[in-house]
């Protein structure tokens, strides 16, 4: 009889209400910690949709920076011809050339 412990209806009452505050304070503390990871996850997409909208921004600048590198070449390679002819004309139209092609 030494393992049987007395327990009024009260005392069983106050252990079942007990259980249950802590079941609910138990239910509440995993809510939150499910709010703060789903909260941290929106987060983190929202932040990987930045990133991707500034990757996004920053390869169609590259791709213009090219376009317009690429536009600059042509034209520069477009002035050393002009400037080879007409190079190459003044010195075939020289008078000590020996030969004049302007009439």
């Amino acid at each position: 009889m030494l393992n049987q412990q007395a327990t009024t209806p009260t005392q069983q009452k106050k252990t079942e209400q007990t259980k249950q505050r802590l079941i609910i304070s138990y239910c509440a503390s995993i809510k939150t910690l499910y709010d703060g990871i789903r909260d941290c996850r929106n987060s983190l997409e929202q932040q990987q949709d930045i990133a991707n909208d500034k990757f996004k921004m920053l390869f169609e600048r590259k791709l213009e920076f090219e376009k317009n590198h690429q536009l600059i070449i042509e034209e520069i390679n477009r002035n050393i011809l002009r400037r080879k002819n007409l190079h190459i004309y003044k010195k075939s139209n020289h008078p000590s050339s020996g030969r004049n092609l302007s009439v």
